[in-house]
């Protein structure tokens, strides 16, 4: 960790043995911290790439109701849907992609305003305009072998 950094860890683990079928795609819901409602995260595919688009969409959703809230607007409806692609070698994103659909009990030209300045200021997707050092620690590896 930077001294005089905010840390934001997260955490990815095993949860079983991978026997368990389970239908395609899937839904993560969390209780948001800024409005109380609840927020449901999906995605097809558990891979690195879907979790990156899911940091944009979940970024630029969580800064429009903490904007929001800063003007006094009401929101009562936003989705953000985040895509892109990867290719090459080694693999490279193409470019990602983010739709906002915001809903208000505001005049259109101030749900307009938050919108542009939460493209703005948006933090995940500018650390990724600008790129970020990413680097591994040292690793645990355990052995469960005799």
């Amino acid at each position: 960790m930077i001294p005089g950094v905010e840390s934001y860890e997260a955490t990815v683990e095993t949860a079983d043995d991978g026997t368990r079928a389970d239908p395609e795609g899937f839904a993560v819901e969390f209780r948001n911290a800024r409005t109380g409602q609840r927020q449901r995260f999906s995605f097809d595919q558990f891979t690195g790439g879907h979790l990156l688009h899911l940091a944009v969409a979940g970024c630029v959703y969580n800064d429009l109701y903490r904007e929001a809230a800063a003007r006094g607007l009401t929101l009562t409806h936003v989705s953000v849907s985040a895509d892109g692609g990867f290719a090459g070698e080694p693999c490279a994103s193409s470019g990602i992609t983010y739709r906002i659909h915001v809903e208000g009990a505001a005049p259109r030209h101030a749900l307009q305003q938050l919108v542009a300045h939460v493209q703005e200021i948006a933090e995940v997707p500018s650390a990724l305009r600008v790129g970020a050092d990413v680097r591994p620690l040292p690793p645990v590896v355990v052995s469960t072998e005799g």
